[in-house]
């Protein structure tokens, strides 16, 4: 077996074993996914690139490139087997700090190798030299890189406008419906008071009534029959 891919099976397959433990550590298992996943990322590259040193070692038969591709997808899908605990909660976390990292990580991921081809195809074409082909690339990375913070950071922003806008709403709605129930409020307290006014005038009216009952009966039976 090639010595690349008996690494990338003994990483796997390690971190396959801790993740079937009774109480796994998801942050070891990312760990191994993360180390395999790299190895087969240079192997990978290295097809691109045309660089037989990232996935083979002396006159030992290299990795294939299928492998490489096959190694890649099955690292992805051991970090995301539990996407809430470890590395990867912070890439799957539905706050800003998540959406961020799932936009700029692809492109990490993607642009500078792809970047890196055209100036190892320029240098090949000998339109440059190695030197100026490596100015190029950091010069080329410093760009893409700046405008994709920018671009991530003009998105947050815009999120973070919505946001207040969102809270803003939310503060004069919870003002109207405190002054909306402070008034309700006042009404209830001036209706009890009339209320209240209104069965003591009747409390008033009916002693009346009755003293004046008692002393008609009086009147009536002190009358001579």
């Amino acid at each position: 077996m090639v010595p690349h891919t008996a690494r990338r099976f003994l990483l796997m397959g390690t971190g396959m074993l801790l993740l079937s433990e009774r109480h796994p550590v998801y942050l070891r298992v990312q760990i191994f996914s993360c180390c395999a996943f790299l190895i087969s990322f240079m192997g990978f590259i290295g097809y691109i690139y045309g660089k037989a040193l990232f996935y083979q070692i002396g006159d030992l038969t290299g990795m294939a490139l299928h492998t490489s591709a096959a190694f890649m997808l099955l690292s992805l899908g051991i970090l995301s087997a539990n996407p809430e605990r470890g590395l990867i909660a912070v890439i799957a976390s539905d706050r800003a700090g998540g959406v961020m990292a799932r936009r700029l990580l692809p492109q990490a991921i993607v642009i500078p190798p792809l970047a890196g081809y055209f100036i190892i195809s320029g240098e090949r074409f000998q339109a440059y030299e190695s030197e100026l082909g490596l100015s190029l690339l950091s010069v080329l990375n410093v760009i893409i890189f700046t405008v994709l913070i920018w671009q991530n950071a003009k998105t947050l922003c815009t999120a973070d406008r919505k946001r207040q806008r969102a809270e803003m709403g939310l503060r004069k709605a919870k003002f109207n419906l405190e002054t909306q129930v402070e008034k309700r409020t006042l009404q209830l307290q001036i209706a009890n008071e009339q209320l209240q006014q209104q069965i003591l005038d009747s409390q008033t009216t009916k002693q009346a009534l009755q003293k004046n009952y008692n002393l008609l009966l009086t009147v009536i039976n002190s009358m001579p029959i």
